[in-house]
């Protein structure tokens, strides 16, 4: 009695997904497939995007498996979304740096309890004011470049 029910229920529904283009999409391309319509970009992209380039100012450290960076012989736990990318910490006094990727301020490093936390209003105001573009992202470009106060125009720090 079910199955005679959800057959009659089902009738004047069709088959959508039996190889035919639904309606919608195939009179917008005038019954072409996608395939037949695609245009490649004129917009050219680098093969590879290039790393940021950090300056000599700030302390480079590469993000490990499972989001930790190196601290003098221990981990700290940053964020498994950067693993295997390079990120800056630049001084701000002598217990805390700000960290960054690319141009991007993340959080702030407090190297006495190793420990990561919130950017503070400051920080960010900082970040934002600080010689650069850094969070300012006006032109819809992702900036590359170091944060402000990295580059001292010296060799880079790597780990």
């Amino acid at each position: 009695m079910v199955f005679s029910q959800l057959r009659k229920s089902r009738e004047g529904w069709g088959t959508p997904l039996c190889g035919l283009p639904s309606e919608g999409w195939a009179t917008r391309l005038d019954m072409k497939t996608p395939e037949s319509c695609y245009r490649p970009s004129a917009r050219e992209y680098p093969a590879r995007i290039p790393e940021p380039d950090y300056g000599s100012a700030c302390v480079v450290r590469s993000v490990r498996q499972g989001g930790v960076i190196y601290w003098k012989k221990r981990n700290v736990f940053l964020s498994e979304v950067l693993d295997g990318e390079r990120i800056a910490l630049l001084p701000i006094d002598d217990r805390y740096y700000r960290v960054y990727f690319a141009a991007f301020p993340l959080a702030r490093f407090d190297s006495h309890t190793l420990q990561m936390e919130r950017l503070r209003d400051e920080d960010r105001a900082e970040a934002e004011s600080g010689g650069g573009n850094a969070g300012n992202l006006q032109n819809q470009e992702i900036p590359t470049f170091p944060p402000p106060g990295c580059y001292d125009h010296g060799s880079r720090s790597t780990t």
